[in-house]
């Protein structure tokens, strides 16, 4: 009985980062380094919004779509902390995923560079839209999976 609850123990354990969703893919990743990396947060000079937008396969049911809002700013007179979010909505096949993220950083003055630590937090949703599961075959009709 001891091994098989330190079986299922080991794998429970394993199992806990495990992931088989499709992420979000940006090809302009520089422009919204606050998706990627938190310690980002308030490094502008003021507050900084980015939208994002990325089509793929256009006019093909199913194609990759991602859409995303960042925004961020530095806080206090020294501007040593900064706080910002991002919202980001990814749609391929019948998979929909939504993020909302909330983050905080604090530089550190090191003479006359920065050492910025961040962190992050937030909500994701996964859905899988049932419109799109829906085959049919070549006569228009939804094949059955059990015959009556």
């Amino acid at each position: 009985m001891k091994k098989i609850v330190l079986a299922f123990a080991l794998f429970a354990w394993a199992s806990i980062g495990v992931q088989a969703q499709q992420l979000p893919r940006y090809s302009q990743y520089m422009f919204n380094q606050l998706t990627f990396n938190p310690a980002y947060t308030g490094t502008t000079e003021g507050l900084s919004i980015t939208a994002l937008g990325r089509m793929q396969w256009v006019n093909i049911k199913g194609a990759p779509t991602t859409v995303s809002l960042a925004a961020h700013s530095p806080l206090g007179v020294d501007k040593k902390a900064g706080v910002g979010g991002f919202l980001e909505y990814d749609e391929i096949g019948v998979h929909r995923r939504s993020n909302l993220f909330l983050s905080y950083a604090y530089k550190f003055i090191l003479g006359e560079s920065r050492f910025s630590i961040g962190l992050n937090g937030g909500i994701v949703l996964n859905l899988i839209i049932r419109r799109l599961r829906q085959r049919t075959n070549q006569f228009g009709h939804r094949p059955r999976l059990c015959a009556r």
